[in-house]
């Protein structure tokens, strides 16, 4: 059996439809647009306790030796990785950093390695 619609009845049901849109998108955008603010205001909080972890560099940086930080830029060592699947919190030669501690280490890149960063000895943790 085959069902028609006649062309009143689509309109009718169409309009409906649409009124409903019309009448949800202002709520909707009431709704979204308190969850906007709190977001808002929690990232605003977090630029004044200044605890946005993946933009803090890692410290003791500045310690390295010349052939350490040779090897670091050998390896194209970065703090931040242009690579979202590829960081150093899931490469295989990444040692965990000690409790309260930002930053861990490597098996592979001498000196503090942030867990956000990424170098070219990369290797996918299994």
């Amino acid at each position: 059996m085959e069902s028609r619609c006649s062309r009143r009845v689509l309109l009718s049901t169409s309009a409906k439809g649409a009124a409903a849109l019309l009448i949800a998108s202002p709520l909707t955008a009431i709704l979204l647009g308190s969850c906007t603010k709190s977001r808002k205001n929690d990232a605003d909080a977090k630029k004044t306790n200044n605890a946005d972890p993946s933009s803090t560099p890692c410290p003791d940086q500045d310690k390295l030796t010349a052939q350490e930080t040779s090897i670091r830029d050998g390896l194209k060592y970065v703090d931040q990785s242009p690579l979202p699947a590829r960081r150093c919190d899931n490469c295989k030669l990444y040692v965990n950093a000690v409790k309260g501690a930002l930053c861990g280490g490597c098996k592979v890149v001498p000196g503090p390695i942030h867990p956000q960063g990424h170098c070219t000895a990369w290797v996918q943790l299994i």
